[in-house]
Formats: C-alpha cells, structure tokens, sequence
C-alpha cells in the first residue's frame, strides 16, 4: 500500500507498466463536472471508475482485495477512512470471484489511514483493503477508482 498527494505521482510510474497513464488521466481530468460510472481507457487493462456515496461505519463492510488489477483510489472530495490488513494474515469470507475480480474477508483491517481530496493510494493484490469509512462524520465523497491490469 502507498498514500501520497497527486503531486507526487511520478515517483510510482516505474511501478508498473500503465501507472504513468493512469496517473495522466487522473490529474488532467476534471472529476467534479464527470458522471459517475466506468470509463475505459485500455479495454481489460486501465479503466476509472468515478463513485460518489456516503462514508460508512467500518463494522457494516467487509474488505477486499483483487488479483488482477491494481487499485489507484483517488479522492476528489470528502475524507474518508480506509482500512488495510496483509493478505497473509487475513480470513476469506467469500472465495475469489473471477467475474468481479475480488475476494470479500471478514477480519477488521490492521491499520486505518485517512485520505482527503487530492490525495490516493495505491493498493497491490496483497493489500487486502476495506474504504469508504467514516472519518470524524459522514460524509459524502466523490473517488476515482482506477483499475491498472497487474500484467
């Protein structure tokens, strides 16, 4: 897992081979004018998912985690809580559905960080990862979700 500001997206091209698109797409596109839904970019490797919701308490969700893509989740306005555990120490809830590309786990996250507009993180297949949490109060959030094929 990585946290940092947009601005700072270029240290982590180098990560992967579509990074470097995936954060031009995201720091020259105005999200809050966008409508929510799927956009894609490179059909079954790069695509965004732009969501709007209410941050929710961390008791009523169950994480996830994905093996083939990479989650770049950006948040564009709100705050909000995101759990992460290591995939070596987490319990399956529900096996992996290769359709919608996650396994659901029922054990509370390791740790919480805390993402506010302008900033994202990058969650790998071992970060197994539980957002959209309340931070301080609910809030509404508006988030890019990008997904970047592992391969």
């Amino acid at each position: 897992m990585i946290i940092d500001d947009i601005s700072q997206h270029e240290k982590y091209h180098s990560l992967n081979r579509l990074f470097e698109h995936a954060f031009q797409y995201l720091t020259t596109t105005n999200f809050e004018a966008m409508p929510l839904g799927k956009v894609t970019l490179i059909p079954d490797q790069l695509y965004a998912i732009v969501n709007e919701y209410t941050t929710v308490p961390a008791e009523s969700e169950l994480s996830e985690a994905h093996e083939k893509f990479i989650d770049i989740q950006y948040l564009v306005s709100g705050a909000e809580k995101i759990g992460v555990s290591f995939l070596a120490n987490s319990t399956k809830h529900t096996p992996y559905q290769p359709e919608e590309d996650v396994t659901l786990f029922q054990n509370e996250p390791s740790f919480f960080a805390v993402l506010h507009p302008y900033q994202f993180t990058i969650l790998f297949p071992t970060d197994v990862h539980l957002p959209n949490i309340i931070y301080q109060e609910p809030t509404v959030v508006r988030k890019v979700v990008m997904k970047v094929a592992v391969h």
